[in-house]
């Protein structure tokens, strides 16, 4: 329960909607004073009830994304070894030296989630034109397995995206539904403060809002963009899995994280992942290859690039 505020606007999500409930509460006492005005009430209740259900919708679908994204990485995982088992063992049927750039699988098999599903495509595109010819047939097996995984990995990625797409739109609607909230929760404080314009008058003792000699200021829970993050940290929770927990920043819709070795230059993309706007999440990617990394975990408001946050972790071998 928050404190006692004149300003509730900078209060996290959580501590708003309840500083709301305690304001409806109040007012609901104040219906016999000559100067309760049912119509700003009602217009707060109204919007609130509208807010407080985007909220528990927002609530919910942000449980599910972390569940839907640790099935698209473990997807991403077996199909990551399905290709590499593919490209194992196509020299052992064939002669020809570019068997590998047939099914574009020459280079090495990317972590990158987009670039392994684009392989992926290629892969099983070329598989198509080939799949009915009498020297693959020794391979047709092998090819049909790994194609089970592509499918579940596309059907993963889908799912994944969706989620986070619609968390993405409940979290702006809540964000809309909030500043009008906000604005029919200052039309009651100017409301009454018409009636009893000296803060430190007893009258504001027994409201939510307080006096002006008892309110304690609020300490903003996020910080204002582009940030960086207030909090960030990144460990290894066991061999080959790394968490990296976050915190939000104001005005963001997202946060990419990425990854590199120390000493080098390139950063791989691990995932983009939703912001907190009133707490910390935690993500968690797996079978992490051994060696010093370097995450880097970036906010974005649309597509502009926030101020990173960079934290360096040990992983040992799985």
């Amino acid at each position: 329960m928050p404190n006692k505020t004149r300003a509730p606007k900078d209060l996290g999500i959580d501590d708003f909607i309840s500083f709301i409930r305690l304001l409806l509460l109040w007012l609901a006492g104040q219906v016999a004073d000559p100067d309760y005005r049912a119509a700003l009430v009602d217009g707060l209740q109204a919007k609130f009830d509208a807010l407080e259900a985007k909220f528990l919708e927002y609530k919910q679908l942000k449980i599910h994304v972390p569940e839907k994204n640790e099935l698209y990485t473990n997807a991403a995982d077996a199909l990551h070894k399905g290709l590499s088992m593919l490209k194992g063992l196509l020299p052992s049927f064939f002669d020809d030296p570019d068997i590998h750039g047939f099914f574009g699988l020459a280079k090495p098999i990317p972590t990158d989630l987009d670039e392994l599903y684009s392989t992926g495509q290629i892969c099983f595109d070329q598989w198509a034109t080939v799949s009915g010819e009498p020297e693959y047939a020794d391979v047709a097996p092998d090819f049909a397995d790994v194609l089970v995984l592509f499918n579940d990995f596309v059907i993963k990625r889908d799912e994944y995206e969706a989620k986070f797409q619609a968390m993405q739109a409940a979290q702006n609607d809540m964000e809309d539904l909030r500043a009008e909230v906000e604005d029919q929760e200052r039309d009651l404080f100017n409301y009454y403060r018409s009636k009893h314009p000296k803060g430190d008058d007893p009258w504001w003792t027994d409201t939510p809002w307080g006096g002006t000699g008892e309110t304690e200021p609020e300490e903003p829970e996020l910080p204002d963009w582009p940030g960086p993050m207030k909090k960030y940290s990144v460990i290894e929770v066991q061999p080959g899995t790394v968490q990296i927990d976050y915190s939000g920043v104001k005005e963001a819709t997202k946060a990419v994280i990425e990854r590199r070795l120390v000493g080098t230059d390139e950063w791989i993309l691990v995932a983009e992942v939703p912001m907190a706007p009133e707490e910390i999440l935690p993500f968690r990617e797996m079978h992490v290859p051994p060696g010093m990394w370097e995450y880097r975990t970036t906010p974005y408001r649309n597509d502009e690039p926030g101020l990173p946050s960079i934290a360096t972790v040990e992983v040992t071998e799985e």
